[in-house]
C-alpha cells in the first residue's frame, strides 16, 4: 500500500511540474496574441480562422479539457481548437537521428500561410527564450532548426498514459470562438499511430488543467 501511495505521490508531482511548464508556455504564447504589432497578430489569428482540419490540427474538445474523440460517451459543452506551434516534450525519431522537433514550430510552415503564421510563432519563440528556433522552417536538404535536444527544450517529467494515451508533444493552441490561448499536450506518432501523422491534443493543462492531470 505504501508502495502504490508513493508511486501516486510521484506521478503528481511530475504532473504539477509539467503545469508549470504549460504555465511558462502559456504566457509566452499569451503575450505574443497580445502584440502591438499587426503582423503578429495577424499570424494568431489566422490558425483560428484556419479550416483546413489537417493543417491545423483543428479538433473538437470537451469543456473538461479532453480530446472528445477520445472519451466516449459525453453529454457536456465543447468547443474547437487549432493548433497554431508545437514542439516535443520527450526524444523521438523514426530514423534514430536527432530528436525531431525539440523546439516549437508553426503548424503552418510553407507558403504565404506559412510566412504568415511565423510572424506570430517568431515572437512567441522570442518570449520563451528559444532565439534558435526563431524562422524555423522545414529545409529539404540539412537540418531543421526547431530539431536537435538542446537546453531550451521542454521535457515532460509525467511520461505515462493519462488515460487517453501518452502524450509526446506541447501544444500551443487558439479557441476558434474567442481566440483565446490554451495549452495542450497531445501525441503524433505514439499510441500506435505510426509516422506521417499529425499532432493531435488529448489533455489541456492550462489553464484550467483537466483531472486526469489535476489528480
Amino acid at each position: 500500500v505504501f508502495g502504490l501511495a508513493l508511486i501516486r505521490y510521484i506521478d503528481k508531482s511530475k504532473k504539477a511540474v509539467d503545469i508549470e511548464t504549460a504555465q511558462e508556455i502559456f504566457k509566452a504564447a499569451q503575450l505574443a496574441s497580445a502584440s502591438a504589432r499587426d503582423e503578429v497578430a495577424e499570424g494568431w489569428a489566422l490558425a483560428a480562422q484556419t479550416t483546413n482540419a489537417n493543417s491545423v490540427a483543428r479538433t473538437t474538445v470537451t469543456d473538461t479539457g479532453y480530446n472528445l474523440s477520445k472519451v466516449g460517451a459525453y453529454s457536456g459543452g465543447t468547443y474547437v481548437v487549432n493548433c497554431v506551434a508545437w514542439a516535443r516534450g520527450m526524444n523521438y525519431d523514426v530514423n534514430g537521428g536527432p530528436w525531431q522537433n525539440a523546439q516549437f514550430k508553426s503548424t503552418l510552415d510553407d507558403g504565404t500561410a506559412g510566412n504568415t503564421q511565423r510572424m506570430y510563432t517568431n515572437e512567441f519563440l522570442r518570449n520563451l527564450c528559444h532565439d534558435s528556433a526563431v524562422g524555423g522552417v522545414y529545409y529539404q536538404q540539412g537540418k531543421n532548426n526547431f530539431d536537435g535536444f538542446s537546453t531550451e527544450t521542454r521535457l515532460f517529467k509525467y511520461r505515462k498514459d493519462a488515460g487517453y494515451g501518452v502524450a509526446e508533444c506541447w501544444m500551443v493552441c487558439v479557441r476558434s470562438d474567442n481566440l483565446k490561448c490554451e495549452i495542450w499536450i497531445g501525441d503524433k506518432n505514439l499510441n500506435g499511430r505510426g509516422s506521417g501523422q499529425r499532432v493531435q491534443p488529448l489533455y489541456r493543462i492550462y489553464p484550467e488543467p483537466c483531472a486526469k492531470y489535476r489528480n
